[in-house]
């Protein structure tokens, strides 16, 4: 089971892009669950390295994040490259 974040301040577009994932998934025979927050910050004071398998973020992150996108992209980048894993933003 994958554990995915999903940064996106509308609900409508969180579940929206849940069911996509997990119509995929199924496809697939795999499984998810989700943690979803409705701003950068949020997910900054959760994050914990190893903590999610994905991320999803917000295309418009840096209008929500203002001058922490790259403190966020910056701490991603150091979990994807300890862990060898895939990140989508």
């Amino acid at each position: 089971m994958m554990h995915i974040a999903i940064v996106e301040d509308f609900v409508f577009d969180q579940k929206h892009l849940i069911d996509l994932i997990q119509k995929n998934f199924e496809e697939h025979g795999e499984m998810a669950d989700f943690t979803c927050y409705e701003s950068g910050e949020a997910f900054l004071k959760a994050f914990r390295p190893g903590l999610f398998n994905a991320v999803f973020m917000d295309i418009m992150i840096q209008a929500v994040l203002g001058q922490g996108q790259s403190y966020c992209q910056r701490i991603l980048l150091d979990d994807f490259y300890t862990r060898k894993r895939r990140i989508t933003a």
